[in-house]
């Protein structure tokens, strides 16, 4: 089941897109954080947070955005793994190219969100699905970015 939202007019008015029910809760969207980051459309939702994709007018390319759910504002310990999470993907990232970089982060009226750059490509977890993955495959999944990953060419 999806409910639909109406088309913004200001700031923060409720956001036309097709949402499953757990991301009912986040019924006041910014369509701007700043004056820099525009949301999107609806990507996905879990347990802590929603997820959207954006557009960084700085840099002028896509960017994703995540904003943990209002519910959760006042969970000191979602509150901390929240804010954890742009420290640690900027270390990651410092040591591998398989880590999305951290943009920016804040709250934008009441909202917490993590905006980062958007890879494009398949994750792990798909191909998963579908198929296992043979040696060769895995050691350049591990060596590379997950998102700019391209199997190997196979010659069977």
């Amino acid at each position: 089941m999806t409910s639909s939202k109406q088309v913004p007019e200001s700031d923060t008015e409720p956001v036309t897109r097709s949402m499953p029910p757990a991301s009912a809760v986040m019924p006041r969207m910014p369509k701007v954080l700043g004056s820099r980051f525009e949301v999107g459309r609806f990507l996905a939702d879990g347990g802590m947070s929603c997820v959207f994709e954006g557009y960084d007018r700085a840099l002028g390319g896509p960017v994703v955005i995540k904003f943990l759910l209002p519910s959760l504002h006042a969970d000191a310990d979602a509150i901390a793994r929240f804010e954890q999470e742009p420290r640690v993907l900027a270390r990651l990232a410092r040591v591998s190219d398989g880590f999305v970089r951290p943009l920016a982060a804040g709250i934008h009226h009441g909202l917490r969100y993590l905006v980062t750059e958007k890879f494009e490509g398949q994750t792990l977890h798909a191909i998963l699905a579908r198929r296992t993955l043979s040696l060769d495959e895995a050691a350049a999944w591990s060596a590379t970015s997950p998102a700019r990953w391209k199997p190997p060419m196979r010659s069977e």
